[in-house]
């Protein structure tokens, strides 16, 4: 139950970041609907990949917070690289807007994968259920 818990709620902080930095750089006037578009790309991403990467994390033992935040960047950057690649090839000219663009999606995967590491706390339930005991917390 907390794993689909930490599903539904970690990508909430990077969609309400990426809707002020959106709003901030005046791209889009309506932050709430652009959180919104936002939350369910992040969705899309956990899907896809997020799911998948957190079970590799785990089963090789990877349960720090630091190993979360890149496999929440590589969560991201996997599908935006391969758009903004041919968005890139589309208009050349645009190649610098694209490297800003993935880096927001670099710091939005990394603020989901933290968010999932600190909702789910992979390290606590690990050394609690190796010594037979339960977790003091969740």
């Amino acid at each position: 139950m907390k794993e689909v818990r930490a599903f539904l709620l970690s990508p909430i902080p990077a969609a309400i970041l990426g809707a002020i930095v959106s709003w901030a750089s005046g791209g889009f006037p309506r932050p709430v609907s652009v959180a919104i578009f936002y939350l369910l790309l992040l969705y899309a991403a956990q899907l896809l990949l997020g799911v998948a990467i957190r079970a590799f994390l785990l089963r090789t033992g990877r349960r720090s917070a630091t190993s979360f935040a890149f496999g929440g960047m590589a969560m991201t950057c996997i599908p935006s690289a391969a758009y903004l690649a041919w968005a890139a090839a589309q208009e050349p000219n645009s190649s610098s807007r694209a490297v800003v663009v993935l880096v927001l999606w670099l710091v939005l995967g990394c603020l989901t994968g933290l968010a999932n590491w600190r909702l789910t706390r992979p390290a606590e339930v690990a050394a609690t259920a190796a010594m037979g005991g339960k977790p003091t917390s969740g």
